[in-house]
């Protein structure tokens, strides 16, 4: 039953007592023009009236007018209001300052018996839009964020779905956006299968987090490693948050790092083994000297006794072998003396082929295949020889039943690219020498130890150092060595030796043989290893030489200042404890600067240059040496010669 307006205004005050505890602005107005006739405490707090400022107003004053709603569409909605239809919608609202704020409007007409009004029911929308300007600010920062990310974005549902994705992984996949959304996760993966996909969502689900490694696969349907790290979000029903990145490029830096890694572990193992090659083989030069010395002088003083003559033979025979085992155990460590010249490896190999030949078997076919071009290299011949001779021998091993063997030659141009996986290695032009065979082939873990001294695969037919020299000869002559194996499938050995262009090549010059060196001079002999002294001193005093001995440097010292004899050479060990040679020397030629020296030592050539020995215009000799050897060089010295 309609209420008349007589009545409403009876009851006025309940109204206004019902609106003062409602939480939103409320005020009613006059259908006919609008004219406030009552507002509740928070409309009038609200827009900063009194109440009689307020009875005072209409309601179109309390609007901006401008949009979303001009002051005629505004005027509208009343009207439509008044109409009889309840409406609801935002309009700015201006306050008595004339400051505007945002207010959700209720309009609904109450109809009396003897008139009607409008009441007007206005909620302050500030804090809202705020929230909601802020919200909005936030999502377009967060799109901003993700769009521009350098990794990968994926917004997935707990099936799988694709929500949202990011222009990263748009360019990461190869895929268009519009694309992504209408696919799921198991279309991407290139490794897991769909059940395993459905495992590790529900992983992330229980966990909250996952770091996930896995393939993914590209539009053109290449594959690619990818890092996920994948978060789980309880909202809209759950949905999991990945940031991808593509490591493939890190992943291939990686496994390069770790196979130089390996070469590196390889090349200090060699070097420490080199190490105690040469120390080895110091010791081992001091007792084959007098063991060869003092056999090569019982064998001329047994001419007539056939017996012992053959016994003699025996032990020089052995005792060359020990010393050839020591060149290369020198060889491998890169610590024996080296003669460098420049040579033409295609002359080396045209003049070598003969004695190949008749070295590798008749069922083994050998080719030799020259590039055009010189290559000449700087080199020692004899070593570079015994290169070519141990890869030929060992390749035909590996053909116990025939097969065919290549050499082939060229030039090269080794790049960064390649010079960083081989330590050791500069960039440059190469003459490189192809080995190829098609044996029995090996297997990685073989392949990984043939340089190695002492590792053999022929059983107790090899000495297991072949391979281990070839790698010595080629690293002193600052070359690289590659090798390439299969089971089954023979053996590629590439030998790099940096490239030297010239014209003139000259051969290695031979010793000239002379059986007899005799001569009358006075010598000062220092050498601190007895065995040594001793034989040194003997095969000095048979040829007709005065020889002083001396242990130590400091001795050879005394023996000069007591003696009244003039001595023309001083033969002394490099390396003494002390004083070594070279000081012992500059003692005396301080004294005297007539004397002459000659060293000698089995140090390999790295010790002797440490101690500032080796030069140009310095006499030296390696031991062991034969008689002939040394007293050849006591005579070039003392008559100066070179």
């Amino acid at each position: 039953m309609k209420q008349t307006l007589s009545e409403y205004k009876r009851n006025a005050g309940t109204y206004l007592t019902l609106f003062n505890y409602a939480s939103d602005a409320a005020f009613v107005h006059d259908i006919q023009d609008w004219r406030i006739r009552e507002a509740n405490h928070i409309a009038l707090e609200m827009f900063g009236y009194t109440k009689d400022e307020m009875l005072r107003q209409d309601t179109l004053s309390l609007s901006e007018g401008n949009p979303p709603y001009s002051r005629t569409e505004v005027k509208a909605r009343i009207e439509e209001a008044a109409g009889g239809a309840p409406l609801l919608f935002e309009w700015r609202c201006r306050k008595k300052n004339g400051s505007l704020f945002w207010g959700e409007v209720t309009l609904r007409r109450i109809s009396f018996e003897d008139g009607d009004l409008m009441l007007v029911i206005i909620r302050d929308l500030t804090a809202s839009k705020k929230q909601e300007e802020t919200r909005r600010d936030q999502e377009i920062k967060y799109k901003t964020i993700l769009q521009t990310a350098v990794d990968g974005y994926l917004l997935s549902d707990m099936e799988g779905r694709i929500l949202e994705v990011n222009e990263a992984y748009c360019q990461m996949s190869g895929y268009g956006e519009k694309e992504l959304l209408l696919m799921s996760i198991p279309d991407l993966d290139g490794r897991m299968t769909s059940d395993e996909i459905a495992s590790k969502i529900l992983q992330v689900k229980k966990i909250g987090y996952e770091h996930i490694e896995t393939r993914h696969r590209r539009k053109d349907g290449s594959l690619y490693n990818v890092e996920i790290n994948a978060k789980y979000v309880s909202r809209e029903g759950g949905t999991l948050v990945m940031f991808i990145r593509d490591i493939t490029e890190f992943r291939k830096a990686e496994k390069e790092k770790a196979a130089l890694h390996t070469q590196l572990y390889l090349v200090r193992k060699l070097e420490s083994i080199g190490r105690l090659a040469g120390g080895v083989a110091h010791d081992l030069n001091n007792l084959l000297l007098p063991i060869l010395g003092y056999s090569e002088i019982l064998l001329e003083d047994t001419k007539d006794n056939a017996s012992y003559q053959a016994k003699l033979k025996s032990i020089i025979k052995a005792g060359h072998g020990a010393r050839s085992l020591i060149n290369q155990l020198l060889a491998f460590s890169r610590k024996q003396t080296l003669e460098f010249r420049l040579v033409d490896v295609d002359r080396i190999l045209t003049d070598f082929k003969k004695l190949l030949r008749r070295t590798i078997r008749e069922d083994i076919r050998l080719n030799i295949v020259r590039s055009p071009g010189r290559k000449t290299i700087m080199a020692d011949q004899t070593q570079l020889e015994q290169i070519i001779m141990n890869l030929s021998v060992n390749a035909a091993d590996a053909m116990p039943d025939g097969g065919e063997f290549t050499i082939e030659t060229g030039i090269t141009r080794l790049d960064e690219a390649y010079a960083s996986k081989c330590p050791g290695v500069l960039p440059g032009q190469y003459v490189v020498m192809r080995f190829t065979d098609t044996g029995q082939g090996m297997d990685k873990e073989t392949c990984d130890k043939i340089f190695e001294p002492f590792y053999s695969t022929k059983g107790e037919q090899g000495t297991g150092l072949g391979l281990a020299t070839v790698y010595g000869v080629v690293k002193q002559h600052k070359g690289n060595i590659w090798v390439n194996s299969e089971v089954g499938k023979g053996s590629v050995f590439k030998v790099y030796l940096p490239y030297v262009s010239g014209k003139r090549v000259d051969s290695v010059i031979k010793k000239e043989a002379v059986n007899k060196w005799r001569g009358s001079e006075t010598i000062l002999l220092a050498e601190d290893n007895e065995e040594v002294r001793n034989f040194v001193a003997d095969i000095l005093n048979r040829s007709g030489y005065t020889v002083f001995c001396a242990e130590n440097g400091n001795k050879a010292l005394e023996i000069w200042a007591c003696s009244d004899e003039s001595f023309d050479l001083l033969v002394t060990d490099v390396i003494m404890p002390e004083m070594n040679g070279r000081e012992l020397f500059e003692s005396l030629h301080s004294l005297d600067s007539n004397i002459k020296v000659l060293y000698m030592s089995g140090y390999p050539d790295s010790a002797i240059e440490h101690h500032c020995i080796l030069g140009h215009d310095v006499k030296y000799i390696q031991k062991p040496f034969d008689s002939d050897d040394f007293l050849s060089k006591i005579r070039q010295v003392l008559n100066n010669k070179t």
